[in-house]
């Protein structure tokens, strides 16, 4: 049976359309796959973003825990500074309060006396000069000056011009030779001994 020319025509129409669809169905597919290819590549790259945040997140956030455990720990220190530094100032206060009492008392005037009369016994012969704060000048020059005649030593006795709380200096004519037995100094050496002290009990463990 002859195919007529419209026929030929609709069959070559369809084949037309069918490779029309058949190639608009591949690219369609194409394209599909090229968006899904996407989508997961900037799935992947999202969450490749998040998690380097989430890392740089949690970095910061040890960074600033570990800066605010500095800095409380050192404001901790301070504190315990400052109530280190408040406890060796009351009983530096204490100590010389009690120093100060101490050398208003008559027992204070005989222990001057007599540490000093010891000292002097000691000295091999020479001159010296023996200071004493201004009150308690008062209170041996005759005593003392009389005994350093009968033991025959050249001894001057003078006021000193700095605060030594108590006690005295002897020291030679030529101020080569020193002795130290003023309150001050003692007072001194105790205040480094209770300030060693404090600190080994404030600061065990």
């Amino acid at each position: 049976m002859a195919t007529t020319i419209e026929e030929k025509l609709k069959l070559f129409t369809k084949i037309i359309y069918d490779k029309i669809e058949e190639e608009k169905q591949a690219e369609l597919e194409s394209l599909e796959q090229e968006r899904a290819i996407k989508l997961e590549e900037l799935r992947k790259s999202l969450d490749k973003s998040r998690e380097e945040e989430l890392k740089e997140f949690r970095k910061r956030t040890k960074i600033m825990a570990k800066d605010l455990l500095a800095e409380e720990k050192a404001q901790q220190k301070q504190k315990e500074i400052a109530l280190y530094q408040d406890m060796i100032r009351e009983v530096e206060e204490g100590i010389k309060q009690r120093i100060i009492d101490f050398v208003k008392t008559e027992e204070y005037k005989e222990i001057l006396l007599n540490t000093a009369k010891s000292a002097l016994k000691k000295l091999a012969q020479g001159a010296y000069t023996i200071y004493f704060k201004s009150n308690d000048f008062q209170v041996v020059k005759e005593p003392l000056a009389k005994y350093c005649k009968e033991i025959g030593l050249n001894v001057q006795l003078q006021e000193t011009e700095v605060d030594i709380m108590g006690g005295f200096i002897i020291e030679d004519s030529n101020r080569k030779f020193r002795i130290d037995h003023t309150l001050e100094s003692k007072f001194l050496d105790l205040k480094d001994y209770v300030g060693t002290k404090i600190h080994e009990n404030f600061y065990r463990g």
